[in-house]
C-alpha cells in the first residue's frame, strides 16, 4: 500500500478509516478514524482526527463522528475545536501488555507465545516490581534496572541465581517497548529506558559449588551404552524410535516427534527427510536431512503410511504425533547410567561425530542446518576422554613417552 486508503461508513456521511501507507516490511498501514465536513461558502473538506485504531472502536469512533456533525448543523467549526491541546490519554505498562496479549499475542504459535505470557504476568505486571502501573513514556533506566536486580537475586530449585531468566526479561521487555512505539502507545521520541541496564553474571560464592555445566557431553562408552538402551526397551516403541532418529540424524526433538509421511523418502539413489515447517523455516524453506542405513530400515519397519499421517503416532490418539519424548528417554538414560544427559544432546553428539571425521564448519553447519559457525563451536564440546587424548599426545611430544590412550571408564 503505497498511499492512503479510505474506508467511508455507509450510514454516516464522512466518517471513514484511513490507512496507510505501509511503512517497511508491515502488512497495512497506520490505521485512523477520520471525519470529513463541509461549511457552507468552504469549498474544501477539512478532515478532522479521532483516533487510532485499534485503540479506539468503531462504535466510539462514530460516537465522537456524530457529535462533531451536530457541531457542523449549529454553525461551529470542529477542526479549530480540534487545534486546542486535549490532553491524551497517559496509556500504561499494564495498558500496553494487554494491548501486546490481544492483538499480537493470536498471531504467534502456542510455543512461543507462552512465555511471553509467563514473563508479562510473572515479571513485568509483578507488583512487587512496580513497573506495571508506571506510565509508558514515564519508564526510566532506574525502574528497568530494578526490576531486572529483583529477578536475578531470586533462587531456581538448584539454588542458583535466576541471570538466564533475568535476560529472558530484558530482552522481551526491550522488544515491547518497542512495540508499543510502533503501535502509537509510546511516542517515539523517547531514548530507550534499556540503555545501560546491567546483569550482574558473576557468579557468588555459594553458587560455585552447585554450578553444573548445562547439556552432557558423551564419552564413546557412553554413546554405545545408549544405543544398546534403545534395542532392550521394550514399551514406547514410536519414541523409541523417534529418540533413535534423532541420534542417527541430528534432527530436533520437535522435527522428529512430528514428522509425516509426506516429509519422508526412503527411494532413490539420496534417501532423506524433507522438512518445510523446522526452526530456521524463514532463511531456508526446505531442510534436507539425510536418512542411513540404519535409519531407512527403521523407518521402512514403521511404514509407510498416509502422507499426512504422523510417522511416530500417539498409541492413544490414533492420527496424532506423539506427545512426551521425556518419559522414555528417563528410562533409557537410567539404563545408560547417564542421568543428566538431556534429548537435546542427542543432536549435539552428532555433530561431535562430524567433527572427529574431520568435517570442517561449513559441511557440518549445512548438514546440521544452522547459520552460524558459532552453533558449530556449541554444540561440539570435547568429552574428558578427548582432552585426556590431547594431554597424552602434549606429553609424547615434550618428553617422548608413549601417547597411551586412557583407561576406559568402568560403570
Amino acid at each position: 500500500m503505497s498511499r492512503r486508503t479510505y474506508f467511508w461508513d455507509r450510514q454516516l456521511s464522512g466518517f471513514g478509516l484511513r490507512v496507510g501507507p505501509t511503512r517497511g516490511s508491515g502488512p497495512v498501514g497506520k490505521r485512523v478514524w477520520v471525519f470529513r465536513y463541509r461549511r457552507p461558502g468552504q469549498a474544501r473538506r477539512p478532515e478532522v482526527r479521532i483516533g487510532r485504531y485499534p485503540m479506539m472502536s468503531a462504535e466510539a469512533a462514530r460516537e465522537a463522528a456524530l457529535a462533531m456533525s451536530l457541531e457542523v448543523m449549529r454553525g461551529q467549526d470542529p477542526a479549530r475545536a480540534d487545534q486546542r491541546p486535549v490532553k491524551r490519554r497517559v496509556y500504561t505498562v499494564r495498558d500496553l501488555c494487554e494491548h501486546f496479549e490481544r492483538f499480537h499475542v493470536p498471531r504467534l504459535s502456542p510455543k512461543t507465545a507462552r512465555p511471553y505470557k509467563q514473563m508479562i504476568s510473572g515479571h513485568v505486571l509483578n507488583p512487587d516490581y512496580g513497573v506495571g502501573e508506571l506510565g509508558i513514556n514515564e519508564v526510566e533506566r532506574a525502574d528497568v534496572q530494578r526490576m531486572i536486580d529483583a529477578i536475578t537475586e531470586q533462587l531456581n530449585r538448584n539454588g542458583l541465581r535466576k541471570i538466564g531468566q533475568a535476560k529472558k526479561v530484558k530482552s522481551f521487555f526491550a522488544g515491547l517497548l518497542k512495540y508499543g512505539v510502533a503501535e502509537g502507545l509510546r511516542d517515539a521520541g523517547l531514548g530507550s529506558p534499556m540503555r545501560g541496564v546491567r546483569i550482574d553474571t558473576r557468579r557468588k560464592d555459594f553458587e560455585l559449588e552447585r554450578v553444573r555445566p548445562v547439556g552432557h557431553v558423551f564419552e564413546p562408552e557412553e554413546t554405545r551404552a545408549v544405543w544398546r538402551a534403545f534395542e532392550r526397551t521394550d514399551v514406547f516403541r514410536a519414541a523409541v524410535d523417534a529418540l533413535k532418529l534423532i541420534a542417527l540424524t541430528g534432527m530436533r526433538a520437535d522435527e522428529a516427534r512430528t514428522l509425516t509421511w509426506d516429509a519422508v523418502e526412503l527411494d532413490g539413489d539420496y534417501p532423506c527427510v524433507r522438512l518445510r515447517r523446522h526452526k530456521t523455516d524463514r532463511k531456508r524453506p526446505i531442510k534436507e536431512v539425510p536418512l542411513s542405513g540404519a535409519a531407512v530400515e527403521m523407518l521402512r519397519a514403521r511404514g509407510p503410511g498416509l502422507p499426512k499421517c504422523p510417522v511416530f503416532e500417539s498409541p492413544r490418539d490414533a492420527g496424532k504425533p506423539l506427545g512426551d519424548l521425556w518419559t522414555p528417554w528417563s528410562k533409557i538414560r537410567k539404563l545408560a547410567d547417564v542421568p543428566r544427559a538431556r534429548i537435546h544432546d542427542l543432536r549435539g553428539l552428532a555433530a561431535c561425530h562430524l567433527v572427529e571425521q574431520g568435517w570442517s564448519e561449513v559441511q557440518i553447519m549445512n548438514h546440521m542446518g544452522w547459520d552460524a559457525p558459532e552453533m558449530v563451536r556449541r554444540y561440539t564440546a570435547a568429552s574428558r576422554t578427548k582432552k585426556r587424548e590431547g594431554a597424552l599426545i602434549l606429553e609424547h611430544r615434550l618428553t617422548g613417552a608413549p601417547a597411551t590412550a586412557p583407561a576406559p571408564r568402568v560403570g
